[in-house]
């Protein structure tokens, strides 16, 4: 993907240049790293929703219901998943860029397996930890349910190995799950 350069940045390269006048800069985006500040966004935007709810709404919106959570996959998939994304006064050139709207994305069987076979994981952690309680049952049910889908949704996996994350409440647990989730994370990407 190809950007133009802010204006912060062509200060920066007017200076090094000197006198020279700047016609035209652009700076390249490769889609990996476009992915990964996706993904990013799309992490803190789950992370404020659930902040949100503890906060402001004293955890009157249940974050675990089917419902609730595919409205947040539609808000974050609606607004920051188009394919290019425009922020800003800069120029997105797509002239020459194969732009792919309905590529297929979905997830390998070894994939959804080494998932199932995590997710079984952090079932045994979870029950060794005495942590068994409705909201993480829920997680659980809902992955697997996702993950026995024709097509998995990655968006609403991360969402709920995420909520997982938050759901534990001893130390040596959510340690132990945030290692394997983070491996569900790059499994995912």
């Amino acid at each position: 993907m190809v950007v133009a350069l802010s204006p912060y940045e062509r200060l920066q390269v007017q200076e090094v240049l000197g006198e020279a006048q700047i016609q035209n800069a652009h700076k390249v985006i490769s889609p990996s790293t476009f992915q990964s500040i996706i993904d990013n966004v799309q992490g803190k935007i789950i992370d404020l929703f659930m902040d949100l709810n503890d906060t402001v709404f004293n955890g009157e919106i249940d974050m675990k219901s089917p419902s609730t959570k595919e409205e947040i996959h539609q808000v974050i998939t609606n607004n920051f998943t188009a394919g290019i994304i425009q922020t800003g006064t800069g120029v997105i050139d797509a002239r020459h860029s194969t732009i792919a709207a309905n590529m297929d994305n979905s997830l390998s069987k070894e994939v959804i397996s080494k998932l199932l076979s995590l997710t079984n994981e952090i079932d045994k952690i979870i029950r060794e930890n005495d942590e068994e309680h409705d909201e993480i049952a829920q997680e659980i049910i809902d992955i697997r349910t996702e993950l026995s889908e024709v097509k998995p949704k990655r968006n609403l996996l991360k969402k709920s190995f995420k909520a997982l994350a938050y759901s534990v409440a001893s130390i040596s647990c959510k340690a132990a799950l945030e290692a394997i989730i983070s491996e569900v994370m790059f499994l995912l990407s």
